[in-house]
């Protein structure tokens, strides 16, 4: 029958709720009846009431379980004793909300569109799926466009002539906002804590997430420790132990282990401060009070949150003003602006992509910061009720409890980790995924918690009920697993009080002296004899140190999952097919921190373990018949719960479960199916591409056979001789071309790199972008104590103010003046089983050679280009690392910022070449005075003067050629040469080039010391010598013991110099001559001094790849490089801080047709050039090889073009 079309949505944050709205908007301006329904308030009766067609918008929370408001009706839908035909005839359409994330993927949507089908209702509307981790939104709005009106119209009524009024207009129509005058603290006290609201709330309409405030309790923050053992706040790292007097709080005291508590953050009180004078207002108006009244007598009032309450309350604990305005806010407000701010927003709600990246929450865009970039320039204010009623709602932070309410009666314990923004500022309040944070100068866990709540829907009402699980498996006594790393040990913690049998834990964190949660617990759980019959309730505690200072490479719970396959294959075989006992008559089994072993494990060698690294294994001496550990009657039937955040127990911990089993991902599922595994986890998946990307088009795959380079020697020396740093003081402001700067981020991709590690990372800043970095950088320094005033820059500046004033007139002068802001970054190659950690100097040398490609590819096309130091402090900083989404505590560097203009013209002049260059054709040792003049050198040549001012002269070779020429570039190895010499005029000519790589303050600090001929022996016998005075102990640890003795050594490298070394025409030995002190002049970091002599070298790996000549950038002999030996050796002086970093093997090869780089091809993942329209602020993960190198923030300016004008090929798909 024709009738009503019904929205129902399923909604635990309030997007679901969300689209519904939207969607009802839409189909009333189509002229269709239309309602939006909560699911909570659906009886089964009233779904096939008064005909029409239904929609069901269905959000998932946890794994697939489904939200709050439709645990009832998904339990209906699933109940096999519901009638078949409750639903027959119903014409239906479903679109779920998930996450690819999690293992389950919309469970929900896909079993209630399953479920729909099988009670006898109609589909009218293939099943849609949202992803949350991509663009949701556009995927709501593609299913839409897919046909669901011309679907559902047969089914609906019309209503002819009434047209919607746009969706702002319709918000809060029925209410009147009052700002009304201060009261004192006992008539306010009662309305704040929404005491009269929560009696009525049952009865009123309200949102999802409104139910929170109006049903919420308040706990008391009772106790508050730090757990890490080296904590650092200051980056992010910190987990602390709360612990909530809940006594008084009846719906909070009756908890069950590891159930979930819910809190409600606050915002920081100077966000809230920063945002009045937008409306006009005064700090003291803080104190006001506001209320919503319904316009008509009589009629149900929609509420935002509990009224009348303090303006303070509203804004800071119900509006969320660290997440940008929506679409419905941006209308609403911007009808109340003037017209300049109302064509601003107008073009920014045309234009989708810019919207997307708006709403990005990695772009972290706050309220604050939108509304003051848009009113800046104007006298316009905001409109007070508009912003409470539209303002994105604060959520409740959901946090798995840590304790047990038997165990800590009227106590309720939380394990929460803190988290940093990463941009230089704190966020005040708790972080969702199991994070809290805290504003400066103030304790982090103070209470912020402002309110809390039980749980709406129970576990125990829930499919995927938890402890439920634990508890039948404790009356079953079958073995339970308990796998979990950082802040995951928390519902363990509570069923650890709680069990009554016998219990394996695996506990990931970094090390046992920094992050070993609750070691003090687990441990004296692990102890204590606590079953009745004698047996320990934790039998094994298996840890997991990733950087274990004793450790040559990091260990995780997937390796500890593996080496316990045995015994993991006992416990959780099925019921009554294993026999095998852990502990019981002699089958125990330990792990030692490398290896597994059976046999008897006492309590003496479980000691001593446990105090060395990793494991405690269950003690056979101890217990009724020497049972102690794991054991059940028939074997078997165990229990897996792993727990923590997604990137640390996501899906590498489930394959490495799977490969213990033997099963693979069949076992996994097969436990999951069973209900005998439970995975709760929160936060950042590991891994994956970026949440919205824009594809390049990668260069095609090198041909098999070389085509050989298409520029000529000389065109390509002219080329090096002209790049030139482009100062932004010089730059006229004119915006370059997306499409130049895809080309400039394709070329640094094929730069060489040791062990193909591609350590480089780009972050872009573009239009109103660079704003967002020039803010950071001030928030970072506005942090800065006043000591740091006194000492920074030699005390230019005296102190913030100063230092502000300087920026702001730079922002103006110079950074805006640039089209681009490419932040450079390196990702440090992290330790891995069985793989060489090459020397952090060489990962920054891999991202200058990256830069340098660009540089030169940018003089080709013309543009100018800068590589910028930024600002030093910052850069040098965790937090500026962090703010590129990379992570300081692995050792990533933020380098500085290459800076681009649309043309290019400056003039530059060079050392001559007998400055930098010392000849050595024999075994003969010349006399080195150490300043690298005049001893074994060229002919001094006179100071050169290049290319005077002229844009770079050979225009007729096109720029595709010279990308090519990068392109083509090979590292070829000394072993592929034949023996042949090279003149030493090319030589000359590649150490000419060289000269003309950039380096800060014309220091120019790149040596080469060449040695051809007998010289080459020269250098091989002084590396022998270097290595035959170490003593007997270096063997044992030197390249990991592979040489048991000097003449092993000796007899390797005789062989080396054979098959390698003598087979390279020259051997350039590569060093820096570092920068010394200077009154007045500033000193440079020695990492740039690094990058400076990178450059020089990949201007001659280029002109040697036109010449046709092999190259290969050798580290030599890491100890002797890195010696004062090695350095002096050189004719250099280590104690300056002099450096060599390696040797540049030349030679001629007939193999350069077979060297080939793979190009990722087009198609994603790790096989893509990428760049995520957005930039992760305050968490850091490691990124792919790959799809995330290039990483682009790419907004425009308020005025002339759309507001986030994403164009071209930065369009995300």
């Amino acid at each position: 029958a024709i009738g009503e079309l019904r929205i129902y949505f399923g909604s635990q944050t309030g997007k679901a709720e969300s689209f519904a709205h939207d969607l009802c908007h839409e189909a009333l301006g189509r002229g269709l009846v239309a309602s939006v329904i909560d699911l909570e308030s659906v009886s089964p009766s009233a779904l096939v009431d008064g005909g029409g067609a239904s929609v069901f918008l269905l959000s998932n929370t946890g794994d697939g379980d489904p939200p709050d408001n439709a645990v009832s009706f998904h339990r209906w839908l699933s109940d096999p004793a519901t009638p078949v035909d409750s639903l027959r005839g119903l014409p239906f359409a479903v679109f779920g909300l998930g996450d690819r994330t999690y293992v389950h993927f919309n469970r929900t949507g896909v079993q209630a569109d399953a479920g729909l089908e099988r009670l006898g209702a109609r589909r009218v509307l293939a099943l849609g799926l949202g992803d949350d981790g991509g663009d949701i939104g556009a995927d709501f709005r593609s299913w839409v466009g897919s046909g669901f009106f011309e679907a559902v119209a047969p089914f609906v009524k019309k209503s002819a002539g009434v047209v919607a009024a746009p969706l702002h207009e319709t918000l809060g129509a029925d209410l009147d906002f009052e700002l009304l005058p201060a009261r004192s603290d006992a008539e306010g006290c009662r309305e704040e804590i929404g005491v009269e609201d929560a009696e009525k709330a049952s009865a009123e309409a309200t949102d999802v997430v409104a139910k929170f405030y109006f049903k919420a309790s308040r706990a008391r923050v009772a106790l508050v420790r730090e757990l890490r053992q080296r904590p650092r706040p200051d980056v992010g790292d910190s987990t602390a132990h709360v612990e909530f007097d809940v006594s008084g709080c009846p719906a909070l005291s009756s908890y069950a282990a590891a159930d979930t508590l819910e809190l409600l953050p606050e915002n920081d009180i100077h966000e809230v401060l920063q945002l009045l004078p937008l409306f006009g207002l005064v700090e003291g108006d803080l104190d006001r009070m506001v209320t919503f009244r319904p316009r008509a007598p009589g009629r149900t009032m929609w509420r935002p949150f509990p009224t009348p309450c303090r303006l303070r309350v509203a804004l800071l604990r119900y509006c969320d003003l660290r997440r940008a305005p929506t679409r419905r806010m941006l209308a609403a407000m911007s009808s109340r602006l003037g017209d300049e701010a109302k064509g601003c927003i107008e073009r920014l709600l045309k234009d989708p992509a810019s919207m997307r990246l708006l709403n990005d929450e990695s772009l972290a865009w706050t309220q604050y910061e939108f509304w003051q970039a848009l009113l800046s320039t104007g006298s316009d204010r905001l409109d007070l009720g508009t912003f409470l009623l539209l303002c994105p709602r604060q959520l409740p932070r959901p946090y798995t409890i840590a304790s047990s309410s038997s165990a800590t009666p009227g106590f309720l314990h939380l394990c929460v980790s803190l988290a940093s923004r990463g941009d230089g500022r704190r966020r005040g309040g708790v972080a969702g995924g199991g994070g809290a944070e805290g504003a400066e100068g103030r304790s982090p866990f103070r209470p912020l918690f402002a309110l809390a709540l039980h749980s709406f829907a129970p576990r125990a009402e829930r499919d995927g009920e938890v402890s439920a699980v634990f508890v039948q498996a404790t009356k079953d006594d079958v073995p339970i697993v308990m796998v979990g790393a950082g802040a995951g040990i928390a519902p363990f913690r509570g069923f650890l009080s709680e069990l009554a049998i016998p219990t394996a834990m695996v506990f990931g964190c970094r090390g046992p002296d920094e992050d070993y949660l609750y070691r003090a617990e687990m441990e004296e759980a692990f102890a204590e004899v606590g079953s009745a019959d004698g047996r320990r309730v934790l039998s094994h505690l298996v840890t997991a140190f990733s950087r274990h200072p004793d450790k040559r490479s990091g260990r995780y719970v997937q390796d500890r999952l593996k080496e316990l396959a045995p015994e993991l294959r006992g416990w959780l075989a099925p019921w009554g097919t294993a026999s095998l006992g852990i502990g019981a008559g002699g089958t125990s089994a330990s792990i030692d921190g490398d290896t597994a072993s059976g046999g008897r494990f006492d309590s003496e060698s479980a000691a001593a373990v446990g105090a060395g690294d990793n494991v405690h294994g269950g003690d056979g001496d101890k217990g009724t018949n020497g049972s102690a550990g794991i054991v059940r009657r028939g074997g078997g039937g165990g229990v897996v719960y792993v727990c923590g955040s997604s990137a640390a127990m996501g899906r590498g911990v489930l394959a490495a479960l799977g490969e213990a089993l033997g099963g693979g991902e069949a076992a996994v599922e097969a436990l999951r199916a069973e209900g005998r595994l439970i995975q709760e986890v929160w936060g950042d998946a590991a891994p994956k591409p970026p949440e919205r990307m824009a594809v390049f088009d990668p260069p095609a795959r090198r041909p098999k056979k070389d085509n050989g380079a298409t520029l000529a020697p000389d065109t390509v020396q002219e080329l090096i001789e002209a790049r030139r740093s482009i100062f932004p003081k010089d730059y006229t402001g004119a915006a370059l071309d997306d499409s130049c700067v895809k080309q400039l981020l394709d070329v640094a991709r094929w730069a060489p790199t040791h062990g193909k590690t591609e350590p480089w990372r780009f972050v872009v800043f573009s239009g109103f972008g660079r704003a967002a970095l020039i803010d950071a950088t001030l928030a970072f320094y506005r942090s800065r104590e006043e000591g740091f005033w006194k000492v920074a820059w030699g005390g230019e500046f005296n102190g913030f103010a100063e230092f502000e004033t300087h920026v702001e007139r730079q922002r103006a002068e110079k950074w805006m003046r640039c089209s681009h802001l490419i932040s450079i970054c390196m990702r440090r190659q992290q330790p891995q089983e069985g793989k060489r950690l090459f020397p952090a100097h060489e990962e920054v040398a891999a991202v200058a050679c990256a830069v340098q490609n660009m540089h030169l590819l940018a003089t080709a096309m013309g543009r100018g280009a800068y590589w910028s130091s930024w600002f030093d402090h910052f850069t040098a900083s965790s937090d500026g690392v962090q703010f590129h989404g990379l992570n300081a505590g692995e050792g990533d560097l933020w380098l500085g910022v290459f800076c681009l203009r649309p043309d290019a013209a400056y003039r530059a002049s060079r050392r001559p070449l007998g400055e930098i260059a010392r000849w050595r054709d024999s075994l003969e040792a010349k006399p080195d005075d150490g300043t690298c003049a005049g001893v074994d050198t060229f002919a001094a040549a006179p100071r050169l003067l290049r290319n005077k001012g002229q844009a770079w002269p050979r225009r007729d070779a096109a720029v595709e050629d010279v990308a090519a020429l990068i392109r083509l570039r090979r590292s070829i190895f000394p072993k592929d040469y034949t023996g042949a010499s090279v003149d030493d005029a090319m030589v000359r000519r590649l150490l000419d080039a060289a000269r003309w790589a950039p380096s800060h303050g014309k220091t120019e600090p790149w040596r080469f010391v060449v040695y051809a001929g007998d010289g080459r022996n020269r250098l091989i016998d002084a590396t022998l010598a270097y290595y035959n005075s170490r003593p007997v102990e270096f063997w044992k640890a030197a390249w990991g013991g592979e040489f048991p003795a000097f003449s092993d050594f000796e007899a390797h490298m005789e062989r080396q110099r054979k098959e390698k070394w003598l087979k390279c025409s020259h051997l350039v030995a590569i060093c820096m001559r570092r920068q010394q002190p200077e009154e007045g002049k500033r000193l440079f970091p020695e990492r740039e001094e690094i990058a400076a002599v990178s450059c020089a070298v990949q201007n001659m790996h280029l002109l040697a790849t036109s010449l046709r000549i092999g190259a290969y950038w050798s580290s030599w002999f890491d100890h002797f490089v890195d010696s004062a030996d090695g350095v002096d050796a050189q004719g250099l002086c280590a104690r300056k801080g002099d450096k060599w970093l390696g040797v540049f093997c030349i030679g001629r090869s007939d193999r350069l047709e077979q060297y080939r780089a793979a190009s990722p091809p087009a198609g994603g993942g790790d096989n893509c050039v990428a760049a995520s329209l957005g930039v992760r602020f305050g968490r850091s993960t490691e990124q792919p090889k790959a799809a995330s190198r290039m990483r682009i923030l790419e907004v425009s300016p308020l005025s002339g073009q759309p507001f986030f004008d994403v164009a071209g090929a930065f369009r995300a798909p």
